[in-house]
């Protein structure tokens, strides 16, 4: 019997069994993991990759791609035509609604008993440290010696499964945290194999780990990376007890060194920049901003002049504000504002449009870069009286991963994220390596110069700004 909440058959194309072939293939998002037998909806859902919304938004991003060959821009633009017309829309919700029946709301309830049956493997007196327990029924002679047996211990996993444990306070704090457990999943080891290791199946049971932690109440916002695991985003740059716990120390700098990003070299002529800095220290403004026009490269006299002209000569304490209006924007509006090409840097402190595009949770990034109108980039900025906040400036950085998932889940196929506490910076690219998972890879850390000595600190971290500065404006 046909199944009537599916894709037309005249819209299924079996015969696109292999990925796109291009260098890419596709860019964009899902489709870049994808092949186009996979971009109906049953499968998009199935793949629990996002809503209604986001597929809508997936379709429209792909029949606009220049790049793709025509038959499958068309078939993009055939199912994105479809599914946006009134039956359409009506049977995508459906497709949608059963496929939230069959995956999403069993997602916790996997994770738990997969945790459960972790737990009595590695640590079989577990059980007497629940909240809430049922006394364990009476045993049988022949089963006091087989308690760690797999028919022992799934039998008492699906016991513990019955209890009715009180979680309403670990749902409250993923909701206050915006926090979706997206349970990892992978086809085959041969995906991602580092060091002699599936990064997959390790990253699975670091997800298991972060978990239990959230359950237990001993997982620390402070710690980004272990709440990134839960939504799937992987943070191999910031090592947590939790990580190192999984990932043997060789493994995750072989990961490091697997996904690295090399900054561009930095052709800039260091005693220029020294010698305008000693010139304006000494009160020779004019002769300093002279000097300045060796540097020849207009963006790099834009940076460094600003630099001098508008900061101290020694640290003062200022408010976020004015750190950002003063410091940061005229830093970051160098390597990222192009209005020529339509490229423009915000700093809005309005709610992310990717966000409530996708009918995700919005939040206000206190920067972000735009291309037209896709957020393309964002920043988070601490000041002064936080910088030693590790809790905020973690939960910051969460902020940032939340901000690039959602534009990798609209279409991107990466995106520059920039995190500043002070008078330091970090830089960050946030792309999907393999199927179902996000990474966030760290390019390097610069200098936020805050008085007029500590602009020799920004000369010497330009690497990392000049590769924010590349790809910003690398646009397909």
């Amino acid at each position: 019997m046909e199944d009537q909440l599916a894709t037309p058959k005249h819209l299924q194309k079996p015969e696109f069994a292999e990925l796109v072939s291009l260098g890419d293939p596709t860019g964009v998002g899902y489709a870049n993991t994808h092949p186009p037998s996979q971009w109906l909806p049953e499968f998009f859902f199935g793949q629990l990759a996002g809503n209604a919304k986001t597929y809508i938004s997936l379709l429209s991003t792909l029949e606009k791609r220049k790049r793709l060959p025509q038959p499958i821009a068309l078939y993009a633009k055939a199912l994105f035509d479809y599914y946006s017309s009134e039956p359409g829309a009506t049977l995508l919700n459906q497709i949608y609604q059963r496929s939230v029946t069959k995956t999403t709301d069993n997602t916790y309830g996997a994770l738990k008993r997969a945790d459960l049956l972790r737990k009595h493997i590695l640590d079989p007196g577990a059980e007497h440290r629940t909240k809430k327990r049922r006394s364990p029924s009476k045993t049988t002679t022949g089963e006091k010696t087989g308690r760690n047996t797999p028919h022992a211990i799934t039998s008492h996993v699906d016991q513990q499964l019955e209890v009715e444990e009180d979680v309403a306070a670990e749902q409250d704090e993923l909701q206050e945290n915006d926090i979706n457990i997206t349970p990892l999943e992978h086809l085959s080891c041969e995906e991602w194999n580092v060091d002699g290791s599936c990064v997959m199946c390790l990253c699975m049971d670091y997800q298991l780990a972060a978990t239990a932690a959230l359950r237990s109440g001993t997982l620390l916002k402070a710690n980004t990376a272990d709440y990134a695991i839960l939504a799937g985003v992987f943070v191999p740059f910031s090592a947590t007890a939790l990580m190192k716990n999984v990932f043997s120390s060789s493994t995750l700098k072989a990961i490091r060194k697997n996904v690295s990003i090399s900054a561009p070299d930095v052709d800039i002529d260091d005693s220029v920049v020294q010698t305008a800095i000693r010139l304006h220290a000494n009160g020779q403004h004019d002769d300093a901003a002279v000097h300045l026009q060796n540097l020849k490269n207009m963006r790099m006299l834009q940076l460094f002049g600003t630099a001098l002209s508008n900061l101290p000569l020694r640290p003062i304490e200022v408010s976020e504000e004015t750190l950002i209006t003063n410091y940061v924007s005229p830093l970051l509006r160098t390597f990222t504002h192009y209005p020529s090409e339509e490229i423009i840097a915000h700093f809005p402190n309005t709610a992310s449009t990717t966000q409530v595009t996708l009918n995700i949770k919005p939040d206000r990034p206190d920067f972000k870069v735009a291309w037209e109108d896709t957020e393309i980039a964002f920043g988070e900025v601490t000041g002064m009286a936080q910088k030693s906040d590790k809790r905020k400036n973690g939960w910051d950085l969460w902020r940032l991963l939340r901000f690039g998932k959602a534009a990798l889940e609209a279409g991107a196929a990466s995106v520059p994220l920039v995190q500043v506490v002070y008078d330091l910076g970090t830089i960050w690219n946030m792309c999907t390596p393999v199927r179902g998972l996000y990474i966030a890879i760290e390019i390097g850390p610069f200098m936020m110069p805050t008085h007029l000595y500590a602009v020799g600190g920004l000369q010497a971290s330009l690497a990392p700004l000049l590769w924010l500065q590349v790809s910003s404006i690398r646009l397909d």
